[in-house]
């Protein structure tokens, strides 16, 4: 993941809004050569040059990429398959659950992830990963949910100038839709555990 230079602000202008959050937020997938990130860390406009081209780029089907916080919320997580299909989901409902302000920064940040093979994983490849007992758990976990999109659903939205608003698209029902995704939690540890 490559973060632009914008985040740590937004990461500072976070923290002096509230003593607990969790700021996250979506980026579009490019094919940057692993040499890529140290040459746009060096080269601000030409990182500028790829953001531009990426913010053309439907990303509202992709997960939540990164996450800052200020405390940790997600004590009580099961062993989700870190980097898996749906663990973002489940990292965000836990947050809301535990009191702590979400705030989406996808506006605001735009970060890059870059493609990049899964040799470093257990898995050994992308399909082995999707595959895996614990994908396979972790879609089950969030197929039945009643909402499977946590990321939509942050209590605060932070935009392009860098102002955080309330988001006024957030489901009512927001809550007893964590609630119900950690019981499927605490079941699937039941059934690791066992």
């Amino acid at each position: 993941l490559i973060l632009p230079p914008t985040f740590a602000k937004s990461l500072f202008l976070t923290q002096d809004r509230f003593s607990k959050f969790v700021m996250f937020g979506r980026a579009p997938e490019l094919s940057v050569p692993e040499w890529g990130s140290l040459f746009l860390e060096n080269h601000p406009d030409k990182f500028a040059n790829i953001c531009q081209l990426a913010s053309g780029r439907s990303i509202q089907s992709t997960p939540a990429r990164y996450f800052a916080y200020n405390h940790n919320p997600w004590n009580d997580l099961p062993p989700l398959a870190l980097g898996g299909i749906y663990w973002h989901n489940a990292l965000v409902s836990e947050a809301i659950l535990t009191g702590f302000e979400t705030v989406d920064a996808t506006a605001a940040i735009t970060a890059l992830h870059q493609s990049h093979h899964y040799r470093y994983t257990k898995w050994g490849t992308r399909e082995r990963l999707t595959n895996s007992i614990e994908s396979r758990l972790e879609a089950d976990l969030c197929k039945e949910s009643t909402l499977t999109d946590f990321v939509d659903q942050a209590s605060y939205l932070l935009n392009s100038s860098g102002s955080l608003q309330s988001n006024h698209k957030r489901n009512a029902n927001i809550l007893n839709s964590a609630l119900e995704l950690r019981k499927r939690m605490l079941a699937m540890r039941a059934v690791r555990l066992c």
